[in-house]
């Protein structure tokens, strides 16, 4: 991996489109953790990353006016993988741990737990079920 210098931080500052081709690149804008990624045709995304005790994840959000984001996945031999989901306001992509407790967080993150997991994850974990 070739490696990072202050000086190509530094030139990323003063100018924003040396890291992608036409893309303006702004890392920190407000102070805040997260790097926006815009274009003089309307579009913008929002990227933040996140380390817990289940994982890593990652989350891209459209800007607020931007034109929409339309998401398509993937397979492990490019084919692809689930319907094309468009006009889409955010994603989050989230590499979980191989264990047991993080799988279940996975699971209860997608509403699909089962009472094992509600039992290795803990009472809190269990959803209010409301009556009609």
């Amino acid at each position: 991996m070739k490696r990072r210098t202050k000086k190509a931080y530094t030139t990323l500052y003063h100018d924003p489109k040396s890291l992608f081709a036409g893309v303006e690149t702004i890392i920190y804008p407000n102070g805040e953790h997260e790097i926006w990624l815009t274009d003089n045709k309307g579009h913008g995304v929002k990227i933040k990353a996140s380390v817990g005790p289940a994982g890593m994840g990652v989350t891209v959000e459209n800007m607020f006016g931007r034109l929409p984001m339309t998401v398509r996945a993937y397979g492990k031999d490019y084919q692809a993988f689930g319907e094309t989901l468009p006009d889409v306001k955010e994603v989050c992509i989230t590499s979980y741990n191989p264990d047991e407790r993080s799988q279940a967080f996975s699971r209860w993150y997608d509403h699909t737990e089962t009472e094992a997991d509600i039992a290795l994850l803990g009472i809190e974990y269990r959803r209010k079920v409301e009556q009609a």
